[in-house]
């Protein structure tokens, strides 16, 4: 979607969640419109990045878990939730 001339993906998790984050993802510029949807997030389908719903990227595959990527690849995010149903 677009809000504000800024590109974001809507997106519920499998746990329920609503996300709103900027929707290329910044390793190689990927859009996560096409996404997949896992239990905590949404996940990259070009390299695997996993973002939930407030932006932070939870799970990068074949990198060590405190890789320093993992910290400065955050996607811009708005807060949203649902309304009236």
């Amino acid at each position: 979607m677009r809000l504000l001339g800024e590109d974001l993906v809507l997106f519920r998790d499998r746990s329920g969640t609503l996300g709103l984050i900027a929707e290329f993802c910044p390793h190689r510029r990927a859009s996560l419109a096409y996404g997949i949807p896992e239990i905590d997030g949404i996940r990259c389908p070009y390299h695997g990045w996993k973002f939930d719903s407030t932006g932070a990227c939870i799970d990068q595959p074949n990198e060590p878990p405190v890789a320093r990527s993992k910290r400065r690849s955050r996607r811009a995010a708005i807060p949203c939730k649902l309304s009236a149903g």
